[in-house]
Formats: structure tokens, C-alpha cells, sequence
């Protein structure tokens, strides 16, 4: 079932078939209170071409993701 709300530490499953990281989970590190998206620590990493950056720090084996393309697990 997907998430309605992201919350800080929470692991996750990308759980939308859609998504380029369909099945792979990760933990919430950051919490944007703005649109309800987070940065999400990916288990097991990400390619480094996969890195986001923002405002000119790059956050190895993160990404962002929205509520809707997840589901929690412990």
C-alpha cells in the first residue's frame, strides 16, 4: 500500500513498478515539508551517475523519491 507521508528514518520499498529502483529500498534522511518528497538513502548504493546533487554537494546512494511511489517496512 503506499505511503501518504514520508517520516525521518522510516526504511522504505520502492514499490511502483514503474520506477527505475522498482523493489529496492532505503531510509529517509531528509524530509521535504514543501511537496511531501524525501531523500532516500538506497540500500546497497546507487551508480555514481544516479547521485543527486543539490546546490553543489553530491549525496552518494541518495535519491529523491514521493510518497506515492513507496511503502514502509521494518
Amino acid at each position: 500500500m503506499p505511503l501518504e507521508r514520508f517520516r525521518y528514518g522510516q526504511r522504505v520499498r520502492i514499490s511502483d513498478p514503474q520506477h527505475h529502483l522498482f523493489e529496492r529500498r532505503g531510509t529517509v534522511v531528509v524530509v521535504s515539508g514543501r511537496n511531501g518528497s524525501a531523500r532516500v538513502r538506497i540500500e546497497g548504493g546507487l551508480p555514481d551517475d544516479q547521485n543527486i546533487i543539490l546546490e553543489g554537494i553530491t549525496y552518494p546512494d541518495e535519491t529523491i523519491l514521493y510518497p506515492g511511489h513507496c511503502e514502509a517496512i521494518r
